[in-house]
């Protein structure tokens, strides 16, 4: 599983606005991907601001394979890359009836 970001296109004027997306492959059918928080922010660990900050909880129709559109979120033109970044990622897949830990998001994403 990984996340994305993708630029819109210019859309009324706003030339910093990208999609926030979750791919996913695998061999179990998902239900559901949620996790507690999802973070897109900058790099830089001395000053680390955050662009999106919520919670996650997406549909993913019982497939094994797919990607979804999370939300909106404005970076500034100067920034060259951000991180992704989830806490506490879960799966409802279709052969068991709980929620299933996996391993969290946390990569870099080129932007810009």
């Amino acid at each position: 599983m990984r996340g994305n970001i993708k630029k819109l296109y210019e859309y009324r004027g706003i030339p910093n606005l990208y999609q926030i997306y979750i791919n996913w492959k695998g061999t179990n059918r998902i239900i559901n991907i949620k996790a507690r928080k999802l973070t897109v922010s900058t790099t830089s660990a001395l000053k680390d601001k955050k662009y999106y900050d919520k919670p996650l909880h997406i549909d993913c129709d019982s497939t094994t394979l797919g990607y979804k559109s999370i939300g909106t979120v404005m970076i500034p033109t100067s920034t060259k890359q951000v991180r992704i970044k989830t806490t506490g990622l879960q799966c409802y897949f279709n052969d068991a009836d709980y929620w299933i830990s996996t391993g969290n998001i946390n990569g870099l994403v080129s932007v810009n």
